[in-house]
């Protein structure tokens, strides 16, 4: 006798967020570096897949902390504005 087994493997999408002020830079929020108005604030985000499979129609949002803005000259995707 035959048996078929299915065997399901998943996607594991993980995001790494970095924020760095200057010469600051902290693996987590943006509560643990100070922020003086006026200065850059940048943000590196990471996706990541470690799943065995692809990961399709992700979606990855980001808020600003109250009172930031948005400096879309600067925005990167991979490198590429």
């Amino acid at each position: 006798a035959n048996s078929t087994a299915f065997i399901q493997i998943n996607a594991d999408v993980n995001i790494a967020k970095t924020v760095s002020v200057g010469d600051s830079v902290s693996p987590s929020a943006i509560g643990s570096v100070t922020v003086t108005a006026g200065q850059d604030v940048t943000y590196h985000l990471t996706a990541s897949n470690s799943g065995g499979n692809t990961a399709h129609n992700v979606v990855v949002t980001d808020n600003l902390p109250a009172n930031f803005s948005l400096d879309n000259t600067s925005f990167l995707l991979n490198g590429v504005s």
